[in-house]
């Protein structure tokens, strides 16, 4: 419906950030080649960082990369977007390129460094008051110190779990 509005508004704008949670959606589905057609959508539409946006869509690719393992693309887009949210001081979106960097660094094994940039992704996520950026931040934390420190581990996903519930969130 939403993408009916913005269409009959003639809002490329707001077209394009519908495409973008679309996006979002696809990839939480697990459908990555229709994240990316989406992202191409919306990048035709408009390639302005809009700070109302959950996510950017250099995030959506960086996440999608991510997930196929390529972790040098992953490392591309996440650092863009974060120069990009810097820049504009979009701090969402500082804290979600944040954390897609500190799973590359995860899945290269810098856990220290991983763990250090969940933190400060966890410290932006608090700030701005994104309860479910802040269930995703203690999670990735608690990967990444679950084999030195299992119970700190319990208990970041413990407080995920609580702070999750607390907001209304279903998992995914």
């Amino acid at each position: 419906r939403a993408l009916a509005v913005a269409e009959e508004l003639g809002a490329p704008a707001e077209v394009a950030g519908v495409r973008c949670s679309q996006a979002c959606q696809a990839l939480e589905e697990e459908r990555i080649d229709e994240a990316r057609r989406l992202v191409g959508e919306a990048t035709t539409l408009s390639t302005l960082p809009h700070p109302m946006r959950r996510v950017s869509l250099r995030w959506v690719l960086g996440t999608a990369a991510l997930m196929e393992g390529d972790l040098g693309v992953a490392e591309r887009e996440f650092s863009n977007d974060l120069a990009l949210a810097e820049e504009g001081q979009i701090v969402r979106h500082q804290a979600n390129s944040l954390w897609g960097i500190a799973r590359v660094r995860a899945a290269e094994g810098a856990v220290s460094q991983a763990a250090e940039l969940h933190q400060r992704a966890l410290a932006l996520r608090h700030r701005i008051g994104d309860r479910c950026g802040v269930v995703d931040s203690l999670v990735g934390l608690a990967t990444v110190v679950a084999r030195d420190e299992p119970e700190g581990a319990a208990r970041l996903v413990d407080a995920a779990i609580a702070l999750r519930a607390q907001a209304g969130a279903m998992p995914t």
